[in-house]
């Protein structure tokens, strides 16, 4: 079953997001802070959620319920901070670009685009087409923020030389 239109546009803008956020990570440092979290801490915190999300859907696709994560999401993301403290940038990027392909392959699987489900315990269950949207937002303003804090990190370096 061909997806809908608009999930359609939704997996593109989805991929595009992810794909710029890949090359943002690829080469940015690691180190940088939007104040809360280190570069690293936004990619691992989006390559858990990112995996979770793939699994989800193709559980669902594969015509089983699958079982959510349960906890606040403080706790879950720090989880993923420390669960992928040690894997290098480029290996978490990869990761990234991985599970945004399994999500795709099982976005398109789904054959009841009606189904309502969550991705952690205590969620409100959603349909695909309000998730898509969501997360490509969520990936795209972490990204933003990275910037932002890149950028105002330049100027300062610069006022300080001269």
């Amino acid at each position: 079953m061909a997806l809908p239109k608009s999930e359609f546009k939704s997996l593109e803008a989805l991929h595009s997001t992810v794909m710029a956020a890949v090359l943002f990570f690829s080469d940015v440092d690691e180190n940088l802070s939007d104040g809360w979290q280190t570069a690293r801490q936004v990619l691992a915190h989006l390559v858990f959620w990112h995996r979770e999300y793939a699994r989800v859907v193709q559980t669902i696709a594969d015509g089983n319920r699958p079982n959510l994560l349960t906890g606040k999401f403080r706790e879950l993301n720090a989880r993923a901070w420390q669960e992928f403290a040690r894997t290098p940038m480029p290996a978490l990027a990869q990761q990234f670009r991985k599970s945004q392909s399994e999500l795709e392959s099982a976005a398109r699987q789904l054959r009841a685009r009606e189904t309502k489900f969550a991705f952690k315990q205590g969620s409100k269950p959603q349909e695909i087409n309000y998730w898509l949207p969501r997360i490509e937002a969520h990936v795209r303003a972490h990204i933003a923020q990275l910037k932002r804090a890149g950028a105002t990190q330049a100027m300062k370096m610069n006022k300080r030389q001269k």
